[in-house]
């Protein structure tokens, strides 16, 4: 249902379009809900919005209404998925976004046909000519809104689900030590203690850039896994070994941070918008500072995109070398099933910590 239009200037707007202040119009996307300015002038606006809502809105047709139209997967996905279901959940804007771009797609191939008339071939034929990783995500996507509809009661089964995911094989290549060590020599220094950091505690790139040297109590370094935190796996505390220690004794330096892996922003910027300190380093900048360091080892020159390994892959080359040295790395990485309880007792909310040891001999 539309915001009601409060002011003289908002009334007689399209659905979708809005006054943004004395002068000026905006559009908010539908499926996304984000505001796309529209200009001034009120009449291209309103062309704009009307335009826009016709690409982008379901059709209702009043007589289709009262005779009973049947609910058709673009119906569903949009007016109830997309804007009730997925708006109730707490999801990082890129996520949201994602989830948008498969619904518009789905609504593409699927978006007439009659939730009831949606049969497994209808997906598969629509499904098997794409690539196998885009075809397993939007037969997942569409599995997750045909389940929303079943609890709706609007279908019994779900025919997305009885489908078999597509085998895609795996582009991206597996990082070598060789590779690491080499990667590690042309990257800045604060890298440099980032990729220590994950090859020893095989935490991932958003965990590191978030330990803080007053998460070390004594002879533990405390890491809440931000991926895995509501599960037991989640919540580490990791002793400090002899070669952990000596990182950690890298990353003080002369900046004042309180974080582990940090830096000094360059330009003497020290903005700390979406950021807790001005010297964390954001996501964006941590991947290109690597990017930057792989390229220059020269060992990934003439590969095909997406084929060099990532920051990630360090992780991966951690689990194999403690297994190499005879070390389960399960609890350290924080693997667990989704079913395991979570980290509370049940009569206080004491967090269950998960003690393990990180020491790789190098």
């Amino acid at each position: 249902m539309n915001r009601p239009r409060s002011t003289a200037k908002g009334k007689g707007l399209p659905p979708n379009l809005y006054a943004a202040g004395a002068k000026a119009y905006r559009y908010k996307h539908p499926l996304t809900g984000k505001f796309h300015g529209m200009g001034q002038s009120k009449a291209k606006a309103v062309q704009a919005a009307n335009r826009l809502n016709a690409l982008l809105m379901p059709e209702s047709n009043l007589v289709d209404d009262v005779m009973g139209k049947p609910l058709t997967l673009a119906d569903y996905a949009i007016d109830r998925y997309q804007l009730q279901v997925l708006a109730e959940r707490k999801l990082a804007d890129s996520t949201r976004a994602v989830y948008a771009g498969l619904t518009r797609k789905l609504v593409e191939l699927f978006g007439e046909i009659p939730l009831l008339d949606l049969s497994t071939l209808d997906i598969s034929t629509a499904l098997n000519p794409l690539p196998p990783k885009i075809a397993n995500k939007l037969r997942s996507h569409l599995g997750n809104i045909l389940k929303s509809a079943m609890s709706d009661g609007h279908i019994e089964t779900n025919p997305a689900l009885v489908m078999t995911p597509r085998v895609s094989e795996k582009d991206r290549k597996r990082m070598t030590l060789l590779q690491f060590q080499s990667i590690r020599l042309h990257a800045c220094l604060w890298m440099q203690n980032a990729m220590d950091l994950g090859l020893h505690t095989l935490q991932r790139r958003s965990d590191i850039l978030n330990m803080q040297f007053d998460q070390i109590d004594g002879n533990t370094l405390c890491v809440i896994q931000q991926k895995t935190k509501k599960y037991d796996s989640g919540y580490l505390r990791i002793t400090l070994s002899p070669e952990l220690i000596e990182i950690i004794r890298h990353c003080r330096d002369n900046i004042p941070s309180p974080f582990l892996v940090h830096h000094r922003p360059s330009r003497g910027r020290r903005a700390v918008h979406n950021k807790e300190h001005w010297t964390q380093i954001a996501k964006q900048t941590f991947t290109r500072e690597f990017d930057k360091a792989r390229t220059a080892c020269g060992l990934f020159t003439g590969w095909d995109d997406g084929t060099a390994p990532t920051f990630h892959e360090i992780r991966a080359l951690g689990i194999k070398l403690y297994r190499d040295q005879g070390i389960d790395p399960q609890h350290l990485a924080g693997h667990a099933s989704a079913e395991m309880t979570k980290n509370y007792d049940s009569d206080h909310a004491d967090i269950r910590w998960t003690e393990v040891s990180a020491g790789l001999k190098l």
